[in-house]
């Protein structure tokens, strides 16, 4: 039980930031940018309370994969170069169509491709960020 006590305490006290990596996805300077921003607070942060944590890029051919990639992202999950990381499996990829559905000025002909066949829209592997 105490265990479980220091376990939920540490959830109260811990932030959690997600973020692109240095690539950013698609390599947009903004999304690289993002990401070298949330870097540069967490190596400031003198609480050390808040974990970064970073969407994992993949090349042209996962990334366009669609659900196949579901498997090599696993694979790279487990296998993968070091530090902790995490598979997110989306269990419903119906919702992000709806979602981009609701920004009618982005929902255009290639963005519902993307959605369609972008490995992102059924999984999602992340990196803890390290700053040491």
């Amino acid at each position: 039980m105490h265990k479980l006590y220091v376990y939920l305490f540490s959830l109260l006290i811990t932030f959690q930031i997600i973020t692109f990596d240095n690539y950013g996805v698609s390599g947009h300077c903004n999304h690289r940018d993002v990401h070298y921003g949330v870097k540069k607070f967490l190596v400031n942060n003198p609480q050390r309370n808040i974990e970064g944590w970073e969407l994992v890029s993949t090349n042209i051919l996962r990334k366009y994969s669609g659900p196949v990639d579901i498997w090599l992202s696993n694979l790279y999950g487990m296998n993968g170069p070091g530090g902790v990381m995490h598979c997110l499996l989306n269990e419903q990829p119906k919702k992000s169509f709806f979602a981009m559905a609701q920004h009618s000025s982005q929902w255009v002909w290639f963005r519902k491709l993307f959605v369609s066949f972008s490995s992102y829209t059924y999984v999602n592997t992340l990196r803890k960020i390290s700053i040491y």
